[in-house]
């Protein structure tokens, strides 16, 4: 995991990097560059076979692979990926610490006083952290941290699903720290940079706010487009896809015949604009800034006027995020579709 936005060495061509993003029901993976800006160069999706990935964890490794060799053999990608984390039992905590230098000490000291911050048994997680800088404290200067820990054991399934596909993994990211590098846009002139919270409304909801390039909050609501659409299945009694097809044709704003997907769309866009007021809350009582945007990505996308109905119930601003890349480049997918892969692809913001 890499929890930090670094800049890579110029010093030799890096290796193809794949970004791989799996949902539920499809996992998508792209291959970007960041030139004139982030740009999308090959996007490729493939369903999923139900019960092999659910809630952002990896239920049958083998039935994985098998999708995921057939993905990449089918588009000839390359085998190097990067994938993306998201799930409820990953978590992020920025700990401030005596300033040090050695690295091997900065180590020992994360280790030491990650057990008072993340509610997890370390000896079961996979840990990695990322210094940010030194800072001004009451208790005066400290080496400002942010450190990531998930499940082991959901991590070794994935590795062995990667695996069983032939497979590289590069690395493993938050997939918090992707949408904002995907999705980041900076400042120009003498404009200020403002808080940001991004939101990628797909199978869940995975929300990252950011101060210019550096993640300050994440979390995975599971409140999502698949969340919804299960619901009106549910009570239509129609095929999860057929769910799908009616969210979206309904439309957040739009009038409709089809009451029920309509009171599902509601209800839907309440728990995430509730989730998203109540992060910004949250954000603005740990760090004291407010959040002055919100840039929405995911399948949510694809349902008329979600945008507008998002901007109505939480009180901010929000826009559309996509990433660009021409259409034979996106592979006939929307550029929404592909934000988190496009992000997991490169290591860099772009400028």
């Amino acid at each position: 995991m890499l929890p930090s936005l670094p800049k890579p060495s110029r010093s030799k061509p890096a290796a193809t990097v794949v970004g791989l993003h799996l949902e539920q029901s499809e996992a998508i993976a792209a291959v970007a560059r960041v030139e004139d800006g982030l740009t999308v160069h090959r996007a490729a999706a493939a369903d999923l076979p139900l019960g092999a990935f659910r809630d952002g964890e990896v239920l049958d490794s083998e039935v994985l692979g098998n999708a995921l060799k057939r993905l990449f053999a089918e588009h000839r990608l390359p085998k190097r990926v990067r994938v993306g984390i998201a799930n409820q039992r990953t978590i992020m905590r920025t700990i401030d610490l005596p300033p040090l230098e050695r690295d091997a000490e900065i180590e020992a000291a994360v280790r030491m006083h990650a057990p008072d911050h993340i509610a997890m048994p370390l000896d079961q997680a996979v840990l990695d952290f990322q210094v940010l800088g030194l800072v001004d404290t009451p208790d005066g200067p400290r080496m400002r941290v942010v450190v990531v820990a998930t499940d082991r054991e959901s991590v070794e399934r994935l590795l062995d699903a990667l695996r069983r596909a032939g497979l590289r993994p590069a690395g493993l990211d938050l997939s918090a720290f992707a949408l904002i590098r995907a999705l980041h846009a900076p400042v120009t002139g003498d404009q200020e940079q403002k808080p940001v919270l991004y939101a990628h409304v797909s199978g869940s909801t995975t929300l990252a706010i950011a101060d210019g390039t550096v993640c300050r909050f994440t979390r995975v609501s599971s409140a999502g487009f698949d969340t919804l659409a299960a619901q009106l299945a549910e009570r239509a009694e129609v095929p999860i896809d057929d769910a799908r097809h009616r969210l979206m044709v309904a439309g957040a704003e739009e009038l409709t015949d089809d009451a029920l997907a309509r009171l599902v769309l509601d209800a839907g866009a309440d728990q995430i604009a509730d989730d998203l007021r109540t992060s910004m809350e949250f954000f603005a009582s740990q760090w004291g800034g407010t959040v002055e945007e919100i840039v929405l990505t995911g399948t949510a996308l694809a349902v008329p006027g979600f945008v507008a109905a998002i901007e109505k119930r939480a009180g901010v601003p929000v826009r559309a995020g996509e990433v660009d890349g021409s259409p034979e480049a996106l592979g006939g997918l929307a550029p929404w579709r592909v934000t988190l892969a496009t992000g997991l692809a490169v290591e860099e913001v772009a400028a």
